[in-house]
């Protein structure tokens, strides 16, 4: 007797969930390689901005930048990586290559959290189809998987965004509840995330659901003035971080750092995806069919981000899973009605992902939209033998002192990666009171060694060379900070 034949949904859910696991172990993949093969600086923020205040507080010392002098940042996301630094020294990690590869590693899941996520709603929008384009779309992404193994807020917002909107779509108290709790959490990652925030309550309230818009904003509110107290207990004054840093990104910089005008989000996205961000665009314009309030939000995100004259292309990352999402779904209703419409709209998702991944390889600074020195570079493994060196010189047990030249003191990993408590100085202020105050140097391979100095190891362009006797004690007037 032949079995029964077994019914096509369950061929169907087979089918979907071993593809499904082939585009996120193929987008794991890059992610996976960045955070343990690429110990480069990509911005100087995803060093001093979280990881180097996170091993600050979770060991005692570090680089303190500006912002954390002054109070322009919640403690937040650093005390978030101070606990995971914790978490593996209690684990026996006591290097700072062990501690930092931890660290990006969870940053690498993080994203890939973002993908799966965007997938979900994806499918709860338009289908299977729907969650396989939306994956090589997230997964592929040149810019994700650049940032995607990173300790910036942007990584990890992403994700926390897409765990809001998709809470958010649910009946029911408890999940407007757990909603707005981590939309509370969402604003004090990036201040920015409340203007998702406040979209997702305006969907809310205009779809007549005004009781769960109230659990959604009462949730949080509670986590904003837990964040209120934070700044109380760490700054001396609640809230203090926020109008600090509206202060400072209203009346001091936005229009003098970094201005760029109104298209260059646009124009970024075509250097860095090219032909793939049309068919993006196109899914994404589809998908306000299905989603009109959702597109909206996504659309007015960055349009105010067009607006505002300091642009960097990792502030709409927070918003790219769900634009993804969205276009997945989009693209895949579109074409359903079409005779062959499922698989046109995935052979030109998986072509847009082909596309999108071979231009990963090929990005520079320039197409990342910083025209500066750095130019025609690529952002990969920038810097990245300085930060190896530093590893290899936190088990040296002679260490009083070193020197980091180069490169700019600001694009180096900091304590962070050399994980030792002795002084660290800047080669381009350098000079006779820093080096009696240093045994070892770090600087370009290809220059002229002071005298005193031999080569004891090598990282790609950079040397660390050593000089014989002790440290005296630093200059007067050093500080571990970095200058302004």
């Amino acid at each position: 007797m032949t079995s029964p034949a077994k019914p096509a949904t369950t061929v169907q859910d087979r089918w979907f969930a071993v593809a499904s696991g082939v585009v996120l172990l193929l987008a794991a993949l890059p992610r996976l390689w960045a955070a343990w093969f690429d110990h480069g600086v990509f911005w100087p923020d995803e060093i001093y901005q979280a990881l180097e205040q996170g091993h600050r507080l979770a060991f005692g010392y570090g680089t303190v930048p500006w912002e954390f002098v002054r109070g322009a940042r919640s403690w937040v996301f650093p005390g978030m990586v101070a606990g995971l630094l914790r978490f593996g020294a209690l684990l026996g990690l006591d290097s700072g290559r062990s501690l930092v590869l931890l660290v990006k590693t969870i940053m690498a899941l993080t994203s890939l959290t973002g993908v799966y996520l965007a997938m979900r709603l994806a499918r709860s929008l338009a289908g299977n189809v729907a969650a396989l384009i939306t994956g090589l779309f997230a997964g592929f992404f040149a810019a994700s998987i650049l940032l995607g193994s990173r300790c910036l807020a942007e990584t990890v917002s992403g994700p926390v965004v897409m765990g809001v909107v998709l809470l958010a779509a649910r009946p029911g108290r408890n999940a407007q509840l757990a909603a707005g709790s981590l939309a509370g959490l969402s604003i004090y990652l990036r201040y920015q995330n409340g203007l998702i925030v406040l979209g997702l309550l305006a969907i809310l309230v205009t779809d007549r659901r005004v009781r769960e818009a109230t659990c959604f904003a009462a949730a949080c509110g509670v986590v904003g003035v837990l964040g209120g107290l934070l700044d109380w207990a760490t700054w001396g004054k609640p809230f203090h971080a926020f109008k600090m840093y509206l202060w400072f990104n209203l009346f001091k910089s936005a229009d003098k750092f970094g201005a760029y005008p109104f298209g260059y989000y646009a124009d970024v996205a075509w250097n860095i995806s090219g032909p793939a961000l049309v068919v993006i665009v196109l899914g994404l314009m589809l998908g306000a069919r299905l989603a009109p309030k959702l597109v909206a939000l996504v659309v007015g995100y960055v349009l105010i981000h067009s607006v505002v004259p300091h642009k960097e292309f990792r502030f709409l990352m927070p918003v790219m899973p769900l634009a993804f999402a969205l276009s997945g779904a989009g693209l895949a209703e579109g074409l359903r009605r079409v005779r062959g419409g499922r698989a046109i709209a995935l052979s030109l998702a998986a072509g847009s992902a082909a596309w999108m991944g071979i231009a990963t390889t090929q990005l520079t600074w320039d197409k990342l939209g910083f025209p500066s020195d750095r130019g025609a570079r690529s952002p990969w493994h920038s810097g990245e033998g300085i930060n190896r060196l530093l590893w290899s010189l936190g088990r040296r047990e002679d260490v009083c002192g070193v020197i980091v030249s180069g490169e700019s003191f600001g694009w180096i990993g900091g304590y962070s990666y050399f994980h030792r408590d002795v002084n660290m100085f800047a080669g381009e202020t350098a000079g006779e009171a820093e080096h009696a105050s240093a045994n070892y140097l770090i600087a370009r391979a290809d220059a002229a060694a002071p005298a005193s100095y031999r080569e004891v190891a090598q990282e790609r362009e950079f040397a660390l060379l050593r000089r014989d006797g002790t440290c005296a004690a630093p200059p007067e007037g050093y500080r571990r900070a970095l200058p302004y």
